[in-house]
């Protein structure tokens, strides 16, 4: 009965957004557990224990309060004479069982409020940038694994249900979030026509606000639908536990794609990474130009690579240029000493 309160409350539209936003950020967690914690502190947003706040050198406020969670706990079964229990292949039978362990704290509860350790795609220095949205369409591909296309011809056409092609023109942040939800719903594999495009939907608007891009304008009509049909809490669960599943699954996979995408460090050796180093200390942190209209990469090697490509052949060049000459003025030595 407990549950269904706590269900019946998230069919109200604004803690149902809050709870998608928790999820997305909370990625360990259960539905169930995302549940238990938003009900001890309904404002949370991102929960850690007290060693892994301590890593980000953050410490919770003295009097907070930890937050439960279910834990497993794995014990080994005895008899009544406290002997082990075995199995048939002779392994000891472990059970699992499930605890509230005080153990979490929100954000809100620590130091952190001037701290900043954001992932690199969301730095605040790049947000609403072209070089952003570039970067973001280039992790999506590599995330695809090459479903995603631009619709050179702008039709609203699908040659391949298994694609996802984008009709020029829509602009940058739409394209992004164009190309978001139709990968959402590649993944999304229910078969209610109504419930599989309320989880489409409702996923797609949590990665928008992980990837802080403009999300406020969903409603989803069919919360208060289901409120006035009298659905019970018991028919939301199901859409509920397989769209936070889903959700989290996601963003294990592509926030990696994402930081690799958005590192400049990432496959360059220590003289590479040095000398970009001195390069964005010249450019003062300057963007290079990209196309208002179109966030397709002009080249398929970044214009960092480039540059350190060009820098090392007229190393390499000058190197050479030096040995030939160190060259000759050995031999011109060694014939004024023969003479």
């Amino acid at each position: 009965m407990e549950n269904e309160k706590e269900l019946l409350g998230l069919l109200e539209v604004s803690a149902f957004k809050h709870y998608l936003h928790f999820a997305a950020e909370n990625l360990r967690y259960s539905e169930d557990n995302l549940q238990r914690l938003l009900k001890q502190f309904p404002t949370a947003t991102k929960v850690l224990t007290f060693e892994e706040w301590q890593k980000l050198d953050v410490l919770p406020k003295k009097k907070s309060r930890a937050l439960e969670v279910l834990v497993p706990r794995k014990n080994v079964k005895r008899d009544a004479t406290h002997q082990l229990l075995t199995t048939a292949d002779g392994e000891r039978m472990i059970e699992t069982r499930f605890v509230l362990s005080p153990c979490l704290f929100d954000v809100s509860q620590t130091n952190a409020s001037k701290k900043e350790w954001v992932s690199l795609f969301n730095r605040p220095e790049c947000l609403g940038t072209p070089l952003r949205y570039a970067k973001l369409f280039v992790g999506l591909r590599a995330f695809s694994a090459g479903k995603v296309a631009i619709d050179f011809l702008k039709s609203e056409t699908l040659p391949d249900e298994k694609q996802v092609w984008i009709p020029q023109g829509l602009g940058e942040e739409v394209t992004i979030k164009r190309i978001l939800r139709d990968l959402v719903a590649l993944e999304v594999d229910t078969l209610d026509e109504g419930i599989r495009n309320f989880e489409v939907r409702a996923i797609s608007y949590a990665l928008f606000g992980h990837l802080k891009l403009s999300c406020e304008e969903e409603t989803f009509p069919e919360l208060a639908l289901w409120t006035k049909e009298g659905k019970s809490p018991s028919f939301f669960e199901p859409p509920l536990s397989y769209l936070t599943a889903l959700l989290q699954q996601i963003i294990r996979r592509l926030d990696p794609i994402l930081e690799a995408t958005f590192d400049p460090n990432v496959g360059k050796n220590p003289f590479e990474r040095r000398l970009l180093a001195v390069q964005k200390t010249r450019r003062r942190g300057q963007a290079p130009p990209i196309s208002e209209h179109s966030i397709v990469p002009t080249s398929p090697e970044p214009p960092e690579n480039l540059v350190v490509q060009a820098m090392n052949r007229r190393m390499q060049a000058g190197n050479a240029t030096r040995k030939a000459r160190s060259q000759v003025m050995r031999k011109e030595r060694k014939a004024e000493n023969d003479e």
